[in-house]
């Protein structure tokens, strides 16, 4: 847990002012710049990554909402799919073409017509295969039989493949009998559930014992045949845990370090999230076949035997300037910045980030932020419908339920203060170049809706929803959680209640599951930690001052650096301590520089290097390195990254 001292809010307070006066016109570098030199890190980082580097021609280097780049080029290969959806495999050449329609007409044999959605299809089968070997941990796995020998360290180097094979040939004909005990285990789990969840239903009850009594049998049948695999396992040093391989869980620099757990895996796809995301939709679809020795491959004639994806969003010719560069590249953008910056907690985009603030009203009837993230009724994140109550209540804009998906774009400056309009409340831009101003008291004192012509930021507040919950169509009309009631004759659209009580964070897949929220929630909570942290701070000092032997004048000064007005003398009750009216934009950033600086330790030093033992210190001697692009490139943001 991170504290402050004097000396570290003077040099964050130091960085805060050099924002403002660049918020305010004045250039970070260059004639009558405020940085010195292009290579000293000063100031405070941008909402979307922009001028972290400051040479002409770099400032969009890392920063959000500009296309992947593509370092290896966009080579398309030939592959080959099964034409044959039914039993049997028909093995054919396909080539994806940009601009074509590939397959053709229904050419792929895939029913309803679902390959002949238009030239952007691709088919691609190993996108499975490569997932599959992922995650397969069984004896089907050559690379887990390998993997475990290496481990174990009986077999010489260079008979590992050999004695690989050797395990791969006794397994194969015991095969049906292991998958024969993970489909009873997968059903005994499932019955169990029922049965533990419902203790007075006779039948459930009967159902969990004969599926028991079907993993049983299926056990004593492979126990019965599997004597040679296990003596063979063993004189090679592998042990299964059930039907997996087990390997044993060591860290990267010979066990030095403990060993990775799933919160190191939450944390991954935390740190993952704040590196890139793509928007998906309007380039057609990605079928990925699946081959017959696939576990969820069906042998039914004419089963629909492959996976649908859709493909990344293109940017092009046409964009509105908002979201992505409205160039004729046709890649798609990452629409979060690069760089370790905590965009998970702060967003890529400053409307957003206006709406993640906590807001009260001044003595002038005017929203002022706090310094606080928006927190919920829970003392945790807020939920769609608390932070759609606080744009209504305090900022004057009515967000419904079709806007989670696309942020309307606001007056803002780099760092995420809105511009007030003449009534002191956020303006959301229109497509003609005016300023619409929220208003509390329209519509009926719900607030001013986001027109049809508002420009948007192509951002979401919610990227991903539970299904039930996707704003689509109607509403269903209730106030309880669960589609129309979980009545089967309801033809509601979606559960606006269910969509009401997601969390809501910089980045809109914070509700993706319950450990990634959780992550979420740590820096939510330190961020509002460190914002009353930096005001007790400031205070302590006034008082040490003032008891050290300085005038009240002098003993104010570092405090009044925080106020909106200013004090003439140390508070040294509570009600005067209660009555200081704090700057909240400078609370905000002190708060979010701290929360900032323990995410990149975390990063660097207990996850990254984790991985990667030879990633460098923080900084190389001469300073930050202007001649690295941080931009995430595609092959990273699609492929690489994704153990």
């Amino acid at each position: 847990m991170v504290t402050y001292i004097r000396s570290d809010l003077e040099f964050i307070l130091k960085q805060i002012k050099i924002a403002e006066a660049h918020a305010a016109g004045q250039p970070l570098y260059g004639p009558g710049g405020l940085i010195p030199t292009y290579n000293l890190a000063w100031g405070l980082r941008t909402v979307d990554g922009s001028y972290n580097h400051l040479l002409t021609g770099q400032t969009e280097w890392g920063a959000a909402d500009n296309p992947f780049p593509e370092p290896l080029g966009t080579p398309y290969r030939t592959i080959m799919v099964d034409a044959d959806p039914g039993p049997g495999v028909m093995m054919v050449p396909v080539t994806y073409t940009p601009g074509v329609d590939n397959d053709g007409p229904d050419a792929d044999g895939l029913p309803g017509g679902q390959g002949s959605a238009g030239p952007g299809d691709v088919f691609d089968p190993t996108v499975r295969t490569i997932s599959n070997l992922l995650v397969d941990q069984t004896l089907g796995n050559p690379s887990a039989i390998l993997t475990a020998l290496q481990r174990a360290g009986i077999v010489a180097p260079e008979n590992e493949l050999a004695v690989t094979a050797t395990i791969s040939d006794a397994y194969e004909p015991l095969k049906p009998l292991f998958n024969a005990v993970t489909t009873a285990e997968r059903a005994y789990a499932a019955a169990s559930a029922s049965a533990n969840a419902n203790p007075d239903n006779t039948a459930l009850q009967d159902a969990a014992a004969a599926r028991l009594l079907e993993l049983d049998n299926a056990r004593a049948a492979l126990a019965a045949a599997d004597d040679g695999l296990m003596t063979l396992l063993e004189a090679n040093g592998i042990e299964l845990e059930g039907a997996n391989v087990k390997i044993v869980n060591a860290a990267p620099d010979e066990g030095l370090s403990a060993p990775f757990n799933s919160w190191f895996t939450l944390f991954g796809q935390f740190f993952d999230h704040g590196l890139d995301l793509v928007a998906k939709g309007g380039n057609g679809t990605v079928f990925i076949p699946l081959l017959p020795d696939d576990p969820l491959f069906d042998p039914t004639p004419g089963a629909p035997n492959f996976m649908v994806l859709t493909r990344a969003t293109i940017d092009g010719p046409g964009g509105d300037g908002i979201m992505g560069t409205a160039d004729d590249t046709h890649r798609p953008v990452n629409t979060t910045t690069a760089y370790v910056d905590q965009n998970q907690t702060y967003t890529s985009h400053p409307s957003h980030q206006v709406f993640l603030r906590e807001y009260v009203f001044s003595a002038a009837n005017r929203p002022v932020a706090t310094g606080h993230l928006i927190e919920g009724a829970n003392g945790g994140m807020a939920t769609w419908a608390e932070l759609k109550a606080q744009a209504a209540d305090l900022l004057g804009i009515q967000l419904l339920d079709k806007d989670v998906g696309n942020i309307p774009l606001l007056a803002t400056d780099p760092y995420g203060e809105f511009i007030r309009g003449a009534n002191g409340f956020p303006q959301m831009v229109l497509q003609d170049g005016t300023l619409l101003e929220g208003n509390p008291a329209a519509n009926g004192n719900l607030g001013v809706l986001v027109p049809a012509n508002a420009h948007l930021t192509g951002h979401a507040f919610l990227a991903d929803i539970a299904h039930n919950a996707v704003p689509e169509g109607l509403a269903d009309g209730d106030i309880e959680i669960g589609l129309g009631n979980n009545d089967p004759a309801s033809t509601a659209g979606y559960d606006n209640e269910l969509l009401d009580r997601h969390f809501i964070a910089g980045d809109g897949r914070v509700n993706e599951n319950i450990g990634l929220t959780a992550v979420h929630h740590v820096f939510h909570a330190e961020h509002n930690r460190l914002a009353e942290h930096t005001k007790s701070v400031v205070l302590a000092d006034a008082a040490a001052m003032l008891a050290g032997g300085s005038t009240q004048a002098q003993a104010v000064a570092f405090l009044n650096e925080w106020l909106i007005d200013d004090v003439g003398a140390v508070p040294t009750t509570q009600a005067q301590i209660n009555g200081l009216i704090w700057d909240g934009e400078r609370i905000f950033q002190a708060a979010k520089f701290g929360t900032e600086m323990q995410y990149q330790h975390l990063v660097f030093e207990e996850f990254a290097r984790k991985i990667q033992p030879n990633i460098n210190v923080f900084l190389v001697p001469d300073g930050f390195d202007t001649t690295i692009d941080p931009s995430i490139v595609a092959e990273f943001a699609h492929v690489v990254y994704r153990f």
